[in-house]
């Protein structure tokens, strides 16, 4: 009824993401009043207006008025594709601005249930890893605040991994983006006291002013064997086929002894 995500499910391995249905979610906005204050807008709290499914592709569509958690309407409308690709999944989103107000950020898809990554009935051990200069490594545990990562900026490549060691598998999490923007990894807290889980999104500022459009990144969601090392294989060859790779030695830098930026 309201385009929440319940589950994924890989079944080369049996291991369900699986958040409670209370805690489960699709995408959050935020949005900047004329007053400049700002609200949040969660996509779990709206009706879904309809669905369809065309080959691998199911489309979820939420048209406005929403209303944002204070209740008051806004004439937004948001269009969510889910696309099935080889081991996971693509998303997509598309938000149209017919309010007044201004949609500063955008966060999707919201995936739950991290905390219970293991291997089926096994207690979970899921760690998240960052590619930042020095690899970021963490448990997955709810963590008032959660955690967040730019790129670029903190990560030097946009992806991001949970792995459990016990099960021998990693979510590859991705920003498949071929423009060069600015976007955010975030891993937040959900639920309510001692029903607490964590979920991942990636979070784009569009800054989206009333009649315009946003079109975010695919994002990418694979399980995957192995860890971080079969993660990165799957970016480099997204990377690679996207945007090349320059060699070295065809840098004019890098025949020089030293060069001066003014």
């Amino acid at each position: 009824t309201n385009g929440a995500i319940l589950r994924i499910h890989d079944a080369s391995s049996g291991i369900t993401l699986a958040p409670s249905p209370a805690q489960a979610e699709n995408f959050r906005l935020t949005l900047q009043k004329p007053d400049r204050t700002t609200i949040a807008l969660l996509g779990k709290d709206q009706a879904l207006s309809g669905s369809r499914v065309d080959g691998g592709a199911l489309t979820l569509d939420w048209k406005g008025p929403l209303k944002d958690t204070a209740g008051a309407g806004h004439d937004i409308s948001v269009r969510m594709t889910i696309t099935a690709t080889a081991g996971g999944l693509t998303f997509g989103l598309h938000a149209t601005n017919g309010s007044q107000a201004k949609v500063q950020e955008a966060w999707y898809p919201m995936v739950g249930g991290l905390t219970g990554f293991a291997s089926a009935g096994d207690k979970s051990d899921a760690t998240l890893w960052i590619p930042t200069s020095t690899p970021t490594e963490r448990p997955v545990i709810p963590t008032a605040g959660g955690a967040s990562f730019g790129y670029p900026g903190q990560m030097n490549m946009s992806f991001a991994c949970v792995h459990s060691k016990s099960a021998g598998r990693t979510i590859y999490f991705a920003a498949h983006d071929s423009m060069a923007r600015y976007k955010t990894f975030r891993f937040v807290e959900t639920g309510s006291p001692g029903a607490r889980d964590m979920a991942a999104c990636i979070q784009h500022t569009p800054i989206l002013p009333s009649g315009q459009e946003f079109d975010g990144s695919p994002v990418v969601l694979r399980f995957v064997e192995g860890d971080w090392v079969s993660a990165a294989r799957i970016y480099r060859e997204w990377f690679t086929k996207t945007f090349g790779i320059v060699q070295p030695a065809d840098d004019w830098m890098r025949r020089q002894s030293f060069f001066l930026m003014t």
